[in-house]
């Protein structure tokens, strides 16, 4: 069953603490990974589009329910990289995180970008 596109957004401040439950929920994240994205989303909020690190939320029902983490790798042009990328383990394989790719590759598109990397963990979970 596929989602609508329409709701992804951009991530505000006051959306911190479902970012944060999102991830651990997944139970596929460690202490250290989940103070990483806190700390990345702080840097997101204080920043704001001057960040290196850009949010993307899936809401359903309003709330969150997945979210990617982006941003332009250094000393390149036109090259990002998907930091991170999450869904609530009741939204798995229903097209979150599809429609939440998506939505990251139209917005590094819109930013300049001309290519996204992905590098992920040899984990098993992952």
């Amino acid at each position: 069953m596929s989602l609508p596109p329409s709701q992804v957004q951009a991530a505000r401040a006051d959306e911190r603490d479902q970012v944060v439950q999102v991830t651990r929920e997944a139970e596929v994240f460690n202490a250290e990974e989940i103070a990483a994205v806190e700390e990345l989303f702080d840097d997101y909020v204080a920043k704001g589009l001057g960040s290196t690190y850009q949010f993307l939320l899936y809401h359903l029902d309003g709330r969150v329910v997945g979210f990617t983490c982006y941003g332009p790798r250094s000393l390149t042009r036109g090259t990002f990289d998907l930091f991170w990328i999450c869904t609530a383990p009741g939204t798995q394989r229903r097209g979150v995180g599809h429609v939440l790719i998506e939505a990251t590759e139209q917005a590094v598109r819109s930013m300049g970008g001309r290519l996204l990397t992905v590098e992920t963990s040899d984990r098993p979970e992952y």
